[in-house]
């Protein structure tokens, strides 16, 4: 695997946490009828995580904790965003 495809990976890891987390918080926030769709696709983002967890770590890859760092950088940036 090309160095480039690991790090796609480590981030498309990431940044599918970072989706389901934020989906979730931001359908508690809403309430219905948004939260039922946005609750909905974050379920979808951490069971596309789960599988992806279990493709990469077949091939010795692993998202976490490498992911986190992404994660954190993402989360940072929205951050910075919201405060524009």
């Amino acid at each position: 695997m090309y160095r480039a495809e690991h790090r796609a990976l480590r981030e498309l890891h990431a940044t599918g946490r970072q989706l389901a987390g934020h989906w979730w918080r931001l359908g508690d926030r809403l309430g219905e009828p948004s939260a039922r769709a946005l609750q909905d696709g974050a379920a979808v983002a951490r069971a596309m995580v789960t599988e992806l967890a279990k493709q990469t770590a077949e091939r010795g890859l692993h998202g976490f904790p490498a992911a986190q760092t992404v994660g954190s950088r993402l989360a940072d940036l929205r951050k910075q965003g919201e405060k524009v």
